[in-house]
């Protein structure tokens, strides 16, 4: 009987070393996601910028609020406020770059990650490519460690907040 917990526990140590050391081999990790929107860029990236609507394509959405500084001004901090479940998460969103119907990008933050995120968007005729480049990174070892064992569910998440995005962006006229 001895011996069985024994292996037991060694198992469960092996698969925790496994664990931390992701965090230590694979600190970061970077994903893209792509939507194509049937409308034109100055529509897409206004409807995108409209915070009246982020209600509708992030999921838990309760509100945003100037820490410091204005809107779309680069080195501006926005208090971030989701529901997860029953959880409130804040996020502080600090703008990092602007340039109107071009280029949204920010970094989000809170105790347990740091997440860059690049939104580009690009005119195709009469329709607009927007294309997130997303770099996530967890703040202490556990974290950075559970983030890259999720980093499809941080993609797939992402992607499916785009897709309503696009919703919401082609239901304007």
């Amino acid at each position: 009987m001895k011996k069985v917990f024994r292996y037991i526990a060694i198992g469960i140590f092996a698969l925790a070393i496994i664990f931390f050391s992701l965090g230590l081999f694979i600190p970061a990790f970077s994903f893209d996601n792509v939507v194509e929107v049937n409308r034109p860029v100055e529509k897409a990236f206004a409807e995108f910028n409209d915070v009246s609507n982020m209600y509708k394509w992030i999921p838990g959405f309760q509100f945003i609020e100037p820490i410091s500084g204005w809107p779309n001004e680069v080195g501006s901090k926005w208090k971030l406020v989701v529901k997860e479940e029953e959880e409130r998460i804040e996020l502080i969103e600090t703008i990092t770059a602007y340039k109107k119907n071009e280029v949204f990008a920010f970094n989000l933050s809170n105790e347990m990650m740091s997440e860059d995120v690049e939104i580009v968007f690009t005119s195709k005729g009469k329709n607009t490519i927007i294309t997130a480049h997303n770099k996530v990174n967890g703040k202490n070892i556990f974290w950075k460690s559970l983030f890259v064992v999720s980093k499809s569910y941080f993609k797939n998440a992402q992607q499916e907040s785009y897709e309503k995005l696009k919703i919401v962006i082609e239901e304007k006229k």
